[in-house]
């Protein structure tokens, strides 16, 4: 790489991180006004609920691209600790909490309170955030996040009632994830960054791994992350 494109490349991922902060502190300002906005007209309600939703949704995917740019050009250091999982799941639900409140939609966390499991807290978030966006913006009232060990991994699975994911996008994401896919739509994006941050986890010689199904205990969609 000549000198020209490492600038390119480093004014590129200096920008999106900039842009990705921004974003990040509007969305504290919904979170903050989540309260006020419970007392506005359905109306507004709504527009207020649909503003949050893509302010989230596109802040997560800057925050997706410039992780997969330091993957690209391995920038990225893992940091793998022992969390408390029950602990951490909680602490993503808050962060998005207002996008449920306004939507009168219903979390649930199914844990064991002592099950514990080395990864990348702030990778590992990113895709749990993802995933719960997603919920917030299509189930009907409730979404339930369940973690579990299975396979000597931890296992999380994020369920929802909503209408479930069409075939299309189930067979489209399972083309996407193949090595030698370049179809990679805006949806894909997310999918591509959550499995490539799963797949950064090994672990006795497996990776880990996403996948998406309509699975879920609610008759709807599921998301699942396994890490080794």
């Amino acid at each position: 790489m000549n000198s020209k494109e490492i600038k390119f490349h480093n004014v590129m991922a200096s920008t999106v991180k900039d842009m990705n902060t921004s974003l990040a502190m509007l969305l504290q300002s919904f979170e903050a006004n989540g309260a006020l906005a419970l007392r506005m007209s359905d109306e507004h309600k709504q527009s207020f609920s649909n503003m949050h939703y893509e302010v989230a949704r596109l802040q997560n995917n800057l925050f997706h691209l410039h992780t997969l740019y330091r993957i690209e050009y391995e920038r990225l250091p893992l940091v793998h600790d022992e969390h408390f999982v029950s602990e951490f799941l909680e602490e993503q639900m808050l962060s998005v909490q207002g996008l449920f409140v306004l939507g009168d939609v219903k979390v649930n966390i199914n844990c064991p309170a002592d099950l514990t499991a080395y990864f990348d807290s702030e990778l590992v978030s990113s895709i749990i955030i993802t995933a719960l966006v997603n919920a917030s913006r299509y189930t009907k009232d409730v979404v339930t996040i369940n973690a579990l060990t299975q396979d000597d991994g931890l296992l999380i699975q994020v369920d929802d009632n909503s209408q479930g994911f069409p075939q299309s996008i189930l067979e489209r994401f399972n083309q996407e994830l193949k090595p030698e896919s370049d179809q990679i739509n805006e949806q894909g994006l997310g999918w591509l960054y959550c499995n490539e941050i799963a797949k950064s986890h090994h672990n006795r010689g497996r990776d880990g791994f996403v996948s998406l199904s309509n699975e879920s205990i609610h008759k709807g969609s599921r998301f699942e992350v396994w890490l080794p």
